[in-house]
């Protein structure tokens, strides 16, 4: 039975080089379909986020098909197209303010998944304003929790998993900053797939 809850990428060319030639990139990178989780991965993963542009929900949709992870999109019901949707996004996430959610369904409560994946875009260099909503009602229910970051830029802005923490029972376990249709995003995602596959076979 499902709980109803009523709340509501990578690196430029050089650097990715430079990456290689440290030996980052003798990782094995087989393509998604062979990279799934073991058959018993379904309700132990869920991956939540917001996307406002449609970037967010690709890299998510791509890290859950490639985990056999619950996949599960939530908003806060403001308009955010165009360019006016795009400066009071900006604007929201300088202000760190917040609006209700929108009612949203998961399989289970969030504190009893082995493993929560919650992605936002980057907003003026902090986390988009819905997520922050949903860590502000709901963070104290994620105590395993990891994050990904979409971004435009080059800069990682890895202080927003920082900022993101401040809100959640624990810090988080693991974490990707991507940004989709760079160079590396593709390596950089396949990373935190591996990552999270090798947390979970860790803990059983």
């Amino acid at each position: 039975m499902k709980n109803l809850f009523a709340y509501d990428g990578g690196l430029s060319r050089r650097s990715f080089l430079a990456a290689s030639a440290a030996g980052l990139c003798s990782l094995s990178l087989s393509p998604l379909d062979a990279m799934a989780a073991d058959a018993g991965s379904w309700g132990k993963i869920l991956v939540l986020y917001y996307s406002r542009s449609g970037n967010t929900r690709q890299t998510m949709a791509e890290i859950a098909e490639a985990l056999e992870a619950e996949l599960v999109e939530f908003t806060d019901g403001v308009d955010r197209q165009g360019r006016k949707g795009y400066f009071r996004s900006g604007l929201d996430a300088m202000r760190r303010s917040t609006h209700p959610l929108e009612k949203f369904e998961t399989a289970k409560p969030l504190e009893e998944y082995r493993l929560v994946i919650l992605g936002s875009p980057v907003w003026a260099g902090r986390c988009a304003s819905p997520v922050r909503g949903l860590l502000k009602r709901r963070g104290q229910e994620l105590s395993r929790v990891a994050y990904v970051l979409t971004r435009g830029s080059d800069k990682r802005y890895e202080e927003v998993y920082r900022q993101m923490d401040s809100y959640t029972a624990q810090p988080h376990l693991l974490e990707a900053s991507l940004r989709p249709g760079s160079v590396g995003y593709v390596f950089w995602r396949d990373k935190f797939i591996q990552d999270v596959q090798r947390y979970l076979a860790e803990q059983t």
